[in-house]
């Protein structure tokens, strides 16, 4: 009897420190960073509104919201100025110099294998497309992919060289900013058509054996993972206090099969130490399905629910947003991030929103 009340006590408090663990966070896009009014306004309404955590879009399209190498040059970083920013200002260092004020926690947000906007006017000429145009992902058919398809062209994940710049990109921002983490998002494959660059295949030749359509699955999976390993092993090295967590295809499934991304693989081998199931869902029933097949994993203290904050026709309520909080509270879930500011204040969602916490 004794030891069942101490068996019970210690499930408690474990109970109590996965929730004390929560993240409440906030996903602030880089369009949203353009200028120092714009950011004080959305951190402001942010802290008021009890979010924890802002998770900051500090590179956008291989472009900055920071300065690149800053104070330490370790890591090299070719990146220049974001032409979205409305000002000349470190906009990274501001908002962290505001968080400290209002006791909220920064995670750099950093776009990864997406390198272009679908309107290249908006990329400056040393964006990757000009300034490397060869490590552009091809398609099928060994064709350069064009701007305008997906969210924009992407790298090809098979280049060594893609990596070691990704790399690079990020250890940057980590040793050269006060962060509490790192947010790695399109780390992955554009989809099934593309990867198909000349030399990556040429690679996935030489390293396979066996060629075959479920290596070649494989071997691009792996090549995703191994630079979320590196990023693990340089922050490890050289910024162990910074975590390192990743936006994900909300259905791990689908992630593996149409994207490469093994997410549930990087939480189990401890790669990531969170990861943010993108469960954006505008109906309950996909939504709640959404998190039950996530939640059947078992690694809820590792997973903070992506809820969608937006309203494409205005039929999607606050009342939508809080009643996804609980449902994900209700299946062990109790860290959620909300996508985004832009849509929390053109949905005029800020005042009637529940953010719900244990503490």
């Amino acid at each position: 009897m004794i030891i069942k009340k101490i068996y019970i006590i210690l499930i408690l408090i474990l109970c109590q420190n996965i929730r004390a663990e929560e993240m409440r966070a906030l996903w602030i896009p880089a369009w949203d960073l353009g200028s120092r009014e714009q950011i004080s306004r959305i951190l402001t309404k942010a802290a008021d509104a009890d979010f924890n955590t802002v998770l900051v879009e500090v590179r956008f399209r291989s472009d900055t919201f920071y300065t690149p190498n800053r104070d330490n040059c370790d890591f090299p970083n070719p990146d220049s100025t974001s032409q979205l920013l409305q000002e000349d200002f470190d906009a990274l260092q501001y908002i962290i110099d505001l968080c400290y004020v209002f006791d909220l926690q920064v995670y750099a947000w950093l776009t990864m294998y997406v390198a272009t906007s679908n309107d290249l006017a908006k990329c400056s000429l040393n964006n990757p497309w000009y300034r490397t145009p060869h490590w552009i992902t091809r398609n099928v058919n060994f064709e350069k992919m064009e701007a305008r398809e997906k969210e924009g062209a992407y790298l090809d994940p098979g280049l060594p060289e893609v990596q070691n710049y990704l790399y690079n990109v990020v250890l940057d921002v980590a040793v050269n900013y006060d962060i509490a983490g790192i947010q790695l998002d399109y780390i992955r494959y554009p989809g099934n058509l593309w990867g198909y660059h000349e030399e990556s295949f040429a690679r996935y030749q030489q390293e396979v054996r066996k060629p075959s359509p479920a290596n070649w699955q494989k071997w691009r999976c792996d090549q995703v993972t191994d630079l979320v390993k590196k990023i693990r092993r340089g922050l490890k090295s050289h910024a162990p206090e910074v975590e390192l967590t990743a936006a994900v295809v909300s259905d791990p499934e689908k992630a593996v099969e149409d994207y490469n991304q093994d997410w549930l693989l990087w939480l189990r081998k401890g790669y990531v130490t969170r990861v943010f199931p993108m469960n954006y869902h505008a109906a309950d029933p996909l939504y709640q399905k959404a998190v039950d097949k996530i939640a059947k994993y078992g690694y809820e203290p590792q997973t903070v629910m992506g809820i969608r904050a937006w309203s494409d026709s205005g039929g999607y309520t606050v009342e939508d947003i809080n009643e996804k909080i609980s449902y994900s509270w209700r299946k062990g879930i109790f860290s959620y991030a909300l996508f985004s500011s832009t849509g929390l204040e053109n949905g005029g969602y800020w005042k009637n929103l529940n953010i719900r916490k244990s503490r």
